[in-house]
């Protein structure tokens, strides 16, 4: 492991706990011998993080989109390479693919949308890398609390919450980087998503309690023709389907 990617803000209006953690991560980037990937810009934590890094020998890449850079007029600041990308999206790809290890110090909607798309990256399986949340003045704790919500309602897996970390000081996340053993990557679609098909292990009702479709029933029903074929889902289906029947005869029987 050798470059890391820092994501972070670039506004200036933010409380000063959040530059110290800032210089603080820089300062150990170099320190640790890391060279530092970032966003390029010389304001916010970006500009204190990228400084602090070259101050301590860091290697500092920065990536930019034209747009940005042209509204700016930036000059590459604390930069040793600077890259111009054509969008944003190409800006993350050109983060990704130049940095072996994520930190996420505190940000806005960009830096968000930056580490979530590589935490669904390393879920999927195309990284392995370390991905760490610096929780500076409790920052990330409500967005770790979203991600238990996520998966206790089962729209990922409980293995997920395996693949990033949150550190409470900057010391605690190089010292997690340091000690990173990569994940296993995952060999088949079980492996992300939570198993389509326990949802058969249940008997299923065509009707709840207020005379509609049970969701699982009909989300089983909308999968594509060649995952519907598999002869135990099939049986689980029908199953259920001559179940509800047959309790409909009985109580029509009933009424009778």
């Amino acid at each position: 492991m050798k470059k890391i990617c820092v994501y972070c803000s670039a506004s200036d209006g933010i409380d000063e706990i959040y530059y110290e953690d800032a210089q603080k991560i820089g300062e150990l980037i170099g320190q640790n011998g890391y060279d530092l990937v970032y966003g390029g810009s010389d304001f916010g934590l970006m500009g204190t993080v990228s400084k602090s890094a070259k101050e301590n020998g860091s290697h500092i890449c920065g990536i930019m989109p034209k747009k940005i850079y042209e509204m700016i007029n930036h000059e590459g600041g604390s930069c040793d390479e600077f890259i111009l990308t054509d969008n944003m999206r190409d800006r993350k790809e050109k983060m990704d693919i130049n940095s072996d290890a994520t930190i996420a110090l505190a940000g806005g909607f960009g830096t968000l949308d930056e580490v979530i798309e590589i935490i669904d990256l390393k879920i999927i399986g195309y990284n392995t890398k370390p991905i760490v949340f610096l929780n500076t003045n409790n920052y990330y704790k409500k967005l770790f609390e979203f991600f238990e919500q996520i998966i206790k309602e089962n729209f990922a897996r409980q293995k997920s919450a395996e693949l990033f970390y949150l550190a409470q000081t900057p010391q605690e996340a190089i010292e997690y980087l340091r000690n990173y053993i990569p994940n296993t990557p995952p060999k088949t679609v079980e492996d992300i998503y939570v198993k389509w098909y326990n949802f058969c292990k249940e008997p299923l009702s065509l009707h709840s309690s207020r005379g509609e479709p049970r969701a699982k029933l009909r989300s089983l029903f909308a999968l594509r023709p060649a995952e519907r074929s598999t002869k135990n889902l099939k049986l689980n289906i029908w199953a259920s389907v001559a179940h509800e029947v047959s309790q409909e005869r009985n109580s029509a029987a009933c009424l009778h």
